[in-house]
């Protein structure tokens, strides 16, 4: 349930603000959602993970269905939204094939992925404080957990030990893949207003500079 306090600052909101705000909360909500769709597809695929990269995957999941489980109540609470919505989503992997050759591929894409969404919450702070302390300390744990998920995933990228062409190819991809299109991959879910070029930039450069220099 959400706490009165949530609600009542809600309320009490600009319409332009709580549109924002509702826009936001539904997007986050959905994109930790889709989190099953994607653990589900690297499960069918054709690729051997080692023992420590299945347990970045297993906690991984367990937090981004725990995040989706707590951005669902508030959203319903503020919102009420079906959850035949929910129900209804279908992920589309296609357009993103070539950035799951491999674990170290996967493990890039979800290092970049794990980063940028850090950095949007992080923008995106001032919106959500307009709910108080209670939104404040779920954004507090979904960011440190999302930062969590960068350092895994990193881990086990630099574990694999590629060199520095086929790492630089493997990030270009993957920023060029940064379409605004979003296909209910998790991944690559950043089609929020708060992100752009700038940020993607930024996480495609953070990315190669720790797995190269390293």
């Amino acid at each position: 349930m959400v706490a009165g306090g949530m609600r009542e600052r809600w309320q009490a909101l600009k319409p332009e603000t709580r549109q924002r705000l509702r826009e936001t909360l539904y997007h986050d909500m959905v994109s930790e959602y889709d989190a099953r769709f994607l653990a589900a597809y690297l499960d069918d695929l054709p690729v051997t993970f080692s023992q420590g990269f299945r347990q970045v995957l297993k906690a991984w999941a367990e937090d981004e269905e725990a995040h989706f489980q707590t951005l669902h109540r508030i959203n319903q609470g503020l919102f009420g939204v079906s959850d035949r919505d929910l129900e209804r989503r279908k992920p589309n992997f296609k357009p993103l094939e070539t950035l799951f050759e491999d674990e170290f591929s996967i493990a890039c894409l979800g290092a970049y992925d794990e980063w940028v969404t850090v950095r949007g919450y992080r923008n995106n702070l001032p919106l959500y404080n307009h709910l108080g302390a209670e939104m404040r300390a779920v954004l507090r744990r979904l960011m440190a957990d999302e930062a969590r998920h960068y350092a895994g995933f990193l881990a086990v990228a630099l574990e694999c030990r590629e060199g520095e062409a086929r790492t630089r190819q493997v990030v270009a991809r993957i920023r060029q893949a940064e379409s605004g299109l979003y296909h209910q991959t998790f991944v690559l879910d950043h089609d929020d207003p708060i992100y752009g070029p700038e940020l993607f930039d930024q996480g495609a450069a953070n990315l190669c500079r720790q797995l190269i220099s390293s």
